[in-house]
């Protein structure tokens, strides 16, 4: 693998890891995801399909991502809407 593939992997993993560490920060988070994804991009040209390292960065580019889809699920209106029906107070005032 020639350098340039070195080095857009080791720049990958490099924000995925920065990804990993800015969860609780959802703006610096968001503009760390651009970061990877136009690094994702740049480095699908350069880096051969079978390279062993795809395999670890892969598994952290899938937790980032369950992070994010459950986040955004959990941050939704829809969600907020559905929590808050169990939250109300329950009244005994029913007839039956």
């Amino acid at each position: 693998m020639n350098e340039a593939a070195e080095t857009a992997l080791s720049e990958l993993e490099q924000l995925l890891t920065q990804l990993n560490t800015s969860r609780r920060e959802p703006d610096r988070f968001a503009r760390i995801s651009e970061a990877v994804l136009a690094k994702l991009e740049h480095a699908t040209g350069l880096v051969d399909p079978d390279h062993p390292e795809l395999t670890k960065l892969n598994r952290l580019l899938v937790s980032e991502f369950l992070f994010a889809a459950r986040s955004a699920e959990l941050r939704s209106p829809l969600s907020v809407a559905n929590l808050s029906k169990y939250d109300q107070p329950k009244t005994s005032s029913s007839k039956y």
